[in-house]
């Protein structure tokens, strides 16, 4: 496995972020990189549900087709620790997908 090229990842919202929020974003992007082979990172909107998603939080994001809402899903998977026996659940509206449109800007929701 090659390293992650800096300029790959959101250095801004990584710089940002206490030691503890970055290192779970840094574990995300180097699975990323290496499920990938090498050709994905994931972007600042997918680390902002990763961490959600870290802390116990919920996270709703309405976006359109192809903008990587699943992603977060997988690496959050990945990231869990198998002995915690977590259960991950999720809903994927796709009709609502079918009648309104994205197009615009997409929504995030963070509680």
């Amino acid at each position: 496995m090659t390293a992650i090229p800096w300029d790959r990842l959101p250095s801004q919202f990584l710089a940002g972020l206490s030691e503890p929020d970055r290192t779970v974003c840094y574990r995300a992007s180097m699975i990323c990189w290496s499920v990938s082979g090498s050709k994905m990172v994931p972007r600042e909107m997918q680390l902002k549900v990763i961490l959600a998603d870290w802390k116990g939080r919920d996270a709703l994001v309405a976006a359109g087709t192809g903008s990587g809402k699943t992603l977060p899903i997988a690496l959050c998977i990945l990231l869990d620790d198998p002995s915690a026996n977590l259960l991950t659940i999720t809903i994927s509206p796709l009709k609502c997908l079918q009648v309104r449109d994205f197009a615009e800007r997409p929504f995030f929701f963070f509680s």
